[in-house]
């Protein structure tokens, strides 16, 4: 408390009367003071004895008045005085003096002492606002109290307002009641019935000590009982978790021998306690034997008494026995804790004097799942339930702790230590040994924080690790640091700095073993195969940077080197520099699968150097050599929350493309490869391919692409252009025609009731993206023969896919059309196609390209749409016409069996005898219509075809939805001369049936299908007309037929 007192006036006088006046004016915390006295008389008070002093006085409303006698001043034996304080106002005294409020009401105390048969008797009376106090004492000599009698009763409303007057603060506001008396004769102190009451709790305190102030044979009982032991937890420093009522019982008394007999429970919420056993020799009380007992429900809260928040939340249990030693305590039995399944054992010496020095303690922790305590300081690193154990020796010897022999096990995990910690400041000059080890590398899959990422090593790999760490001012010295795991070694040393970040910290490490399958699992079998290897490399950390030196691989077949500086501390946004420099003799063992492909051994060099600045990555370098197959890359891409924007040119070059593997056991074509491209845009949001040129051999092409990967599927638009494609590098005809024929006799030697298969429409493959492409190719080589301009334009959009442009121009001939699918539901499609072809010659019998103008050629028109889910569904709805005509041609080596098709050969095999089925085919004429209503498809009116031998009419229907078909053919000799009618050996054929099973027989009916002609606009319509002369009245009804075709279109 701070008081401000001023002195206006202050006398002092030797008055005549001889005593010595002094007064004094002034003003105390802004309240005035008056003050005098006399003291005297001044020849005695200059002797120290036998002075008279009587005072008056007023401080603001407290009146002073007082009377005294001392009969030796410097050691007052019977002295006398009355001293009287009075004032209307208690608030005011508090007020003026800063003192808690002592309640309100008038302010009255006054103190009487003096000689009474011989004794000093003194009674003190006082009603402070609302507290009452009365005292009295007898005492031989006030100097000695050697013989004393005190008697004190006192009540108020705040028993924290009176001892604040002391300056004894954190006693609870609460209303108070203090009776006892308190006697000595001698050396020998009663304490009767001393009791005090505040708010719910009662103290009593009665004592007998009879060799005052030691406790020799002394007899003490106390007992503190309240309801809420919270109110004292200011006083106590307990914290707001001890609540509750409580129960202190106390007692020290002397057995038969004489012993001093110790006994004190105490109850809680928190738990109870018991401490018992008997008292040593005073001093220091060496000798004393104690037993400790404690228990509760809820370890966690207990220890937070001493801001502890670690333990787990079980009960637990304490018992040790100690005795105090000369300068210590001596742990006999040990201190036993146990919480759960866990203990801690200790035992040994404590030092109570010089800091501790000369303690020495065998410690054992252990249990059978780790406590929550560990989990608790582990900063959630969620440690494993295993069983554990650690013991070992400690001593502290100047001003610095001695671990010895200590060892342990956690779970499958084996530890050691010792060494010396320093109790300096930070630890400095700290050394310690410290060693891990176990059978199963495995064992530490069992900390949640590595988890599975362990599993990359081979299980069942024994481990170890040894190092000294050394505290430095620097920070954590680390050395000697060598270990194993399985046939694995590895090295490190360094320092860990203690600045902030670690800045100055320095590591280097080095790591070798016979091969990287010993280390790591190998669950694929091209799985990489280093062999023996060695590693290398260094770490250091400044202020804001954080780099990797000299990291090296060297191995069988393989080297590499890196280096990175890094942003430090990390971040989100990492900068870095780097510069990686990788290379080995054979590639494969690093490459996934790829069905089909059998890679070659393949020599590699990959250079990459570059920096990433603020999100942005930007290769300076980027040489990739695999085999004979160079990558170059230059540019950037930028890393942000929302995108990543990319602005890189890459460069793909082969000089042999066969030099890089096998495909399906065939190698690849002995060609040139380049491609280039520009990529620029949003990796997450859209981007475009640039400048996209390409070549493969003779081949060339150049385009670009537009990529979107916003929105529900990815949209991409590809315009792609070439002056030359060359397929014939990756063509075999002989093979072609091997797998033709295998696929004929495999259908063929199939048992099937429907030609069309039920196969569903792909529909789902129209859902991945949608897209546009523009395809244009100058020539197309394939085997002899090239085509040119071809061209497609398609689009695949919502789901329905429309190529508005196909055309191709042949050697003979050109084809052009059009296709759409539009789904009606996840299953079903509309189909149109729109086909025609002009002069088209197809070498279908390999013709010589000198004999190809005499081929025939064909004009072909196909309109056609249909719809349903599979492709009978689709072929039984179809609705459309189709048309195809010949014009005249000779095909040389090539007779009718080049009809060996579907049921053609069957029908020429009973129109005209083998004989006359020549080696050179001349054909005059080919026409067909046909018309298709829901999967009908009729003749409309015919089909014909003219050779320089017959001419052959046909008419009929086939049913798509049932696949069943009837055709009538008619056939007549055309030329005299080379064959008369009655060589034919069966004029009228009948074709029924289906598709899968057709039969061909005799038309029993002898139905005719050519006899006349009347050509008009609406079509062509057979006349039923009789044969008279089946030679000398044909009417060229193919050439007929094709003509109406050819102005029709």
């Amino acid at each position: 408390l701070e008081h401000v007192f001023n002195i206006v006036t202050l006398e002092h006088q030797h008055a005549s009367d001889g005593l010595l006046h002094t007064s004094l004016n002034g003003d105390l915390n802004s309240r005035p003071v008056e003050y005098t006295s006399t003291i005297g008389p001044y020849d005695n008070l200059l002797n120290g004895r036998d002075i008279n002093i009587n005072a008056a006085g007023q401080f603001g409303q407290l009146v002073l008045s007082a009377e005294g006698f001392l009969d030796d001043l410097l050691k007052p034996r019977l002295p006398k005085f009355d001293i009287t304080l009075q004032g209307p106002d208690t608030d005011e005294v508090s007020a003026m003096f800063g003192l808690d409020d002592l309640g309100s009401g008038a302010f009255a105390l006054r103190a009487v002492g003096g000689e009474e048969n011989g004794s000093f008797v003194a009674n003190i009376d006082g009603d402070l606002g609302d507290i009452l106090l009365n005292a009295s004492v007898r005492a031989s000599d006030v100097t000695q109290l050697g013989a004393l009698d005190m008697n004190i009763t006192a009540n108020g409303p705040s028993l924290g307002a009176v001892t604040s007057l002391f300056g004894i603060e954190d006693w609870p506001d609460k209303p108070f009641s203090l009776k006892g008396d308190i006697e000595r004769i001698g050396s020998t102190l009663n304490v009767s019935e001393l009791t005090l009451s505040v708010g719910g709790t009662l103290l009593k305190l009665d004592a007998l000590m009879s060799h005052f102030p030691k406790l020799d044979s002394s007899r003490i009982k106390l007992s503190i009982a309240g309801d809420e032991i919270s109110q004292f937890q200011e006083l106590l420093g307990l914290p707001e978790l001890a609540t509750g009522a409580f129960d202190l019982k106390g007692n020290l008394d002397v057995n038969l021998d004489g012993v001093e007999r110790v006994n004190v429970e105490l109850q809680t919420s928190l738990g109870q306690a018991t401490l018992s056993g008997t008292l040593g020799m005073d001093p220091g009380y060496a000798g004393s034997k104690m037993r400790l007992h404690l228990d509760g429900p809820n370890a966690r809260t207990l220890m937070s008494l001493f801001n502890i928040d670690a333990l787990p939340e079980q009960p637990f249990n304490l018992n040790t026995e100690f005795e105090t030693v000369e300068g210590g305590m001596q742990i006999e039995r040990g201190v036993l804790v146990t919480i759960g399944d866990d203990r801690v054992e200790l035992g040994g010496f404590i030092a109570f004097i010089d800091g501790g020095n000369g303690t020495k303690l065998d410690l054992k922790v252990g249990g059978q799942s780790v406590p929550q305590v560990l989990n608790q300081l582990a900063a959630g690193l969620e440690l494993p339930d295993k069983p554990y154990e650690v013991a070992g020796q400690l001593s502290l010897l100047d001003d610095s702790l001695q671990l010895e022999g200590v060892s342990g096990y956690y779970g499958s995990i084996n530890l050691s230590t010792g060494g010396v910690i320093r109790l300096t400041d930070q630890l400095v000059g700290s050394e310690l040994a410290l060693g891990i080890s176990g059978k199963d590398f495995h064992a530490w899959k069992e900390f949640a924080v590595l988890g599975d990422a362990l599993d990359i090593f081979v299980p069942g790999q024994p481990f170890e690790t040894n190092a000294r760490m050394a505290i430095e001012d620097s920070g954590w010295r680390l050395k000697d640091g060598r270990g194993h795991v399985g046939k694995t070694e590895f090295g490190f040393d360094g320092l860990i700095s203690n600045r902030d970040g670690l800045a100055g910290s320095q590591v280097s490490f080095s790591i070798n073993g016979p091969g990287l399958n010993d280390l790591l699992t190998n669950q694929d079998e091209n799985a990489a195969v280093i062999g023996a290897f060695e590693s290398s490399g260094n770490v250091s950390i400044t202020e804001d940077t954080l780099s990797v030196r000299d990291f090296k691989v060297e191995g069988e077949g393989i080297s590499g080197n890196v280096n990175v500086v890094l942003d430090w501390p990390a971040s989100e946004a990492m900068n870095a520099d780097f510069d990686i420099d990788v290379r080995g003799d054979d590639l494969r063992p690093f490459l996934p699968p790829i069905d089909g492909f059998q890679p070659a051994t393949t020599p590699y060099d990959v250079q990459i150097a570059g920096q990433q600045k603020q999100g942005l990555l930007n290769f300076d370098k980027f040489d990739a050599t695999v085999g004979g197959l160079k990558l170059l890359l230059t540019g950037n891409v930028e890393s942000e929350a929302e995108s990543d924007s990319i602005n890189v040119t890459l460069r793909l070059a082969s000089e042999d493309l066969s030099t890089l593997g096998l495909v399906n056991g065939d190698p690849l074509p002995a060609l040139g490869l380049e491609l280039s491209a520009d990529l620029v845009g949003n990796l997450r949001k859209s981007f475009l391919v640039q400048n996209l040129r390409g070549s493969l051999g003779e081949s060339r092409l150049e385009g670009s692409a537009d990529i979107s990967l916003e929105g529900q599927k990815p949209k991409f638009s590809l315009v792609v252009q070439s002056d030359l494609i060359d397929m014939r590098p990756f063509l075999d005809p002989a093979a072609a025609a091997e797998e033709a024929i295998e696929e004929a006799e495999t259908k063929t030697s199939e048992e099937k009731t429907r030609l069309i298969p039920p196969t569903p429409l792909p529909l789902e493959a129209l859902d991945i993206a949608d897209m546009s492409i523009k395809l244009g190719i100058a020539e197309l080589r394939f085997h002899s023969d090239s085509m040119t301009n071809l061209a497609l334009e398609a689009e695949l959009l919502d789901r329905a896919l429309k190529v508005t442009q196909i055309g191709v121009q042949g050697p003979r001939g050109k084809i052009s059309g059009a296709f759409s699918i539009e789904p009606t539901s996840a299953s079903h499609a509309n189909v149109k196609l729109d086909l025609t072809t002009k002069d088209l010659v197809l070498n279908i019998s390999g013709q010589p390209k000198e004999n190809l103008d005499k081929v025939p050629a064909l004009d072909v028109g196909i309109n056609v749409s249909g719809g349903g889910s599979n492709l009978q569904e689709l072929a039984g709805s179809v609705n459309g016409s189709l048309y195809m005509v010949s014009t005249a041609g000779k095909l040389q080596g090539v007779n009718l069996s080049i009809l060996d098709t579907f049921i053609l050969d069957e029908i020429f095999g009973l129109l005209l005898p083998k004989s006359k089925q020549e080696d050179n085919l001349s054909l005059e004429c080919a026409a067909l219509v046909v018309t298709m209503t829901d999967g009908l498809l009729s003749t409309d009116p015919a089909l014909a075809f003219t050779t320089d031998l017959i001419a052959l009419v046909a008419k009929g229907t086939l049913d798509l939805k049932t696949e069943k078909m009837q055709f009538n053919f008619n056939a007549t000799p055309n030329n005299a001369l080379k064959i008369s009618a009655s060589e034919l050996v069966n004029p009228y054929i009948l074709v029924g049936g289906t598709l899968a099973k057709p039969s061909v027989g005799l038309d029993p009916g002898k139905v005719l299908v050519q006899g006349g002609l009347a050509v008009g606009t609406a079509g062509i319509s057979v006349l039923a007309k009789g044969l008279i002369d089946r030679v000398g009245n044909t009417v060229p009804l193919c050439e007929q037929l094709r003509e109406q075709v050819e102005q029709q279109q």
